[in-house]
């Protein structure tokens, strides 16, 4: 289906159901015929790049006001939370701020490992950035690769001489669909498997995979090479022509399709973590993510 006959359909359910869980929950199905889908019990949380107009401990609460009992440690108004210069004290407290209000720090943005400087600076940051990620008791450390070719050899051996350390730290490291180079299904694979550790896994990104590809290549298609390698997502939509700070459930997405090519390769439970939201004030933005959740929680069975 074109993305204009997308958009039709979509503009009319919006001005014939009341209310943003009601559209959330009327997401219609493009690709039809798979079959009933595989039971499922996802974690269904959402990360602080969501609500980043303001400071983390606002975030915090807003996501737990939401109704969330995970959160994943990204971005605020200053920036990304924890770092590889974070001091871990500053990480555990990070934690327990997020304990406090019911919230379990699910997912943690790894940024940037420094490999730019040296090979040995970046393999100190990976390293770094575990110890952060263990201080907040997270067992999944999100990774976007490297946005430059001439560092994508040092920035994957940085990450493999640390996946036996994110191990024994119960630490998974998680790759997720972002470009330029690792923005579709066979290259998360290829990348995946040449590094053939079980610490290393793929979380997908639908909605980066219609903005790396400008609109053109499909999540629900794309998800299909990446079956048994999928351990959780990043929840993120995707409007033309380059949009994806929307409510998920609200764009091009087709989730009621992904999820059913999500199940059928394997990916019945593991985390769910909505990356970005419209933001239209805090308190309707806190109500925009009440209306994903919904959306997603039609998922679990």
């Amino acid at each position: 289906m074109k993305a204009f006959e997308q958009l039709t359909r979509r503009e009319f359910v919006k001005t014939t159901v009341a209310g943003i869980g009601g559209c959330l929950g009327l997401t219609c199905c493009n690709h039809t015929g798979r079959g009933k889908s595989k039971k499922a019990n996802y974690q269904i949380g959402c990360y602080t790049r969501a609500f980043n107009k303001y400071d983390y401990l606002t975030a915090f609460d807003a996501i737990a006001e939401a109704g969330f009992k995970y959160v994943g440690v990204m971005s605020s108004k200053d920036g990304y939370i924890v770092t590889k210069e974070t001091p871990v004290k500053e990480a555990e407290k990070v934690g327990r701020e997020a304990k406090v209000r019911g919230l379990t720090v699910i997912s943690m943005f790894g940024s940037n490992i420094g490999v730019i400087e040296t090979l040995q600076t970046g393999i100190d940051g990976v390293k770094k950035i575990i110890d952060n990620c263990a201080a907040m008791e997270c067992k999944n450390m999100l990774l976007c690769g490297h946005w430059d070719k001439r560092y994508q050899d040092d920035y994957y051996k940085a990450v493999s001489m640390n996946l036996d350390y994110a191990q024994a730290n119960g630490i998974s490291m998680n790759l997720k669909s972002h470009g330029p180079y690792n923005d579709t299904g066979p290259e998360l694979r290829a990348i995946v498997e040449k590094i053939n550790h079980p610490a290393l896994n793929v979380w997908y990104d639908p909605g980066n995979t219609y903005w790396y590809s400008e609109g053109r290549l499909d999540p629900v298609e794309d998800a299909t090479t990446l079956k048994g390698l999928i351990k959780g997502m990043c929840v993120k939509d995707f409007l033309p022509p380059k949009q994806d700070n929307i409510t998920p459930g609200t764009g091009q997405v087709d989730f009621p399709a992904l999820f059913e090519v999500l199940k059928e390769g394997g990916f019945t439970s593991g985390p769910l973590v909505i990356e970005c939201l419209t933001q239209e004030g805090l308190s309707q933005t806190i109500q925009e993510a009440r209306g994903a959740k919904r959306m997603l929680e039609q998922f679990n069975d």
